[in-house]
């Protein structure tokens, strides 16, 4: 009985597993970025349900206007998404929560405190104020309850990188959420 030589068969099955790895890896980063124009391939004002749920799965929870009990005050449909995020802890408690609105079946407001988005020029939760608005070419925004770093964005779009402050600093505090709206919103920048 001939003997086959494995070698060659293992490397290309540990070179197809890398590139797998990899390809992945990319995959999801690209499509975990925000920008003026939308989330990953999602455009925002465009998208509909469909190509949300295909993006980001079945939500946890929907609800629609009218109900009782919801997260926030809101127009049209709301999508809710939870997960795990036990990074944030050290970000002062942050909950780790992504929200879709829609109105008339179009997205029209993303809101997310989850560590696996990231700005398209690579802002990410918990980076620091100055370091962002140095990359994003934003504007620290400190009045009232809300404090944000606001994005360059088309009119009638809303883009807003949150802060949060242990010292209630907000010059010297980090990002702590992601809110991007067209209007009409579905829900408001400091009700997320």
């Amino acid at each position: 009985m001939p003997t086959i030589n494995k070698k060659p068969l293992m490397i290309f099955f540990v070179v197809l597993l890398v590139f797998g790895l990899f390809a992945s890896f990319w995959r999801q980063g690209s499509n975990s970025g925000i920008s003026a124009t939308g989330i990953g391939p999602l455009e925002i004002g465009q998208a509909t349900p469909e190509k949300v749920r295909n993006y980001a799965g079945a939500p946890e929870r929907i609800w629609k206007q009218g109900q009782k009990k919801t997260p926030v005050g809101f127009k049209g449909e709301l999508w809710e998404y939870r997960e795990s995020c036990p990074e944030l802890k050290s970000l002062g408690g942050v909950p780790c929560r992504t929200l879709f609105g829609f109105v008339n079946g179009k997205l029209r407001t993303f809101s997310s405190t989850d560590p696996r988005y990231h700005t398209s020029k690579g802002s990410w939760i918990g980076m620091a104020v100055a370091k962002t608005i140095k990359t994003e070419k934003g504007t620290l925004t400190e009045g009232g309850d809300c404090p944000g770093v606001k994005l360059p964005a088309a009119k009638g779009v809303l883009y807003v990188l949150n802060v949060s402050s242990e010292s209630g600093n907000t010059k010297t505090g980090f990002i702590s959420g992601f809110y991007l709206s067209k209007e009409p919103a579905s829900f408001a920048l400091c009700t997320s």
